[in-house]
Formats: structure tokens, sequence, C-alpha cells
């Protein structure tokens, strides 16, 4: 039998008129809801990992520039007082990290 790729699927979309925000966006621990699954499943053994954006997908901007990228291919990423950044470059991602109370959102 021949050996099939295992992918993940993290579901990222979805609003909440209550909470006033995603709720993959809240902080858990370190990070978000959607940032300590993504990291857990990246550590998996998984061959791939798709992240499905829908009400959050605005909520994946580089700080930075403002650019919106895609969490679920984007390497470049930095973490900052308990949130996950996410960055279109390694230019971006530098200027960041060199002032993060600069660009860090409330």
């Amino acid at each position: 039998m021949a050996q099939q790729d295992v992918v993940g699927v993290l579901l990222g979309a979805g609003s909440s008129r209550r909470l006033g925000r995603p709720k993959q966006t809240l902080p858990l621990g370190d990070t978000t809801v959607l940032g300590w699954t993504l990291r857990d499943a990246e550590q998996s053994a998984l061959e791939r990992v798709c992240v499905v954006l829908g009400g959050a997908a605005d909520e994946a901007r580089d700080p930075v520039c403002g650019m919106v990228v895609d969490v679920a291919r984007v390497r470049l990423r930095s973490e900052h007082d308990g949130r996950t950044y996410f960055f279109c470059s390694a230019g971006c991602r530098r200027e960041f990290d060199a002032d993060p109370v600069k660009y860090a959102v409330d």
C-alpha cells in the first residue's frame, strides 16, 4: 500500500459578536488560540497544515507594512507579549524585531 500524506486543516474562520473579535485571535498563554493550535500542528507529524481563514483573515496583517499574509504559508513570524505576528518579508520581520513595541497591536 502506498504511503499517503496526512494534511491537517485548522479552522481559523469565524467571528464573535459577544467578544467583539474573532475567537481564534484571543490570547492563550504566550500566543493566541490560533497561534497555539498552529504551533502544535507544525510540530506534529503532519505533512502539511492548511489554515482556513474567513472572518479572522484581516487579523493576519504584517504589522510593519500592512500587507495581508497567508498564515498557512508564511514562515516569517515573531512572538511579542503573548501574540504571534506574521510578516511578508524578512525585512519587515527585522524591523519589527528591532522595536516590537512600535508595531505591536493592543
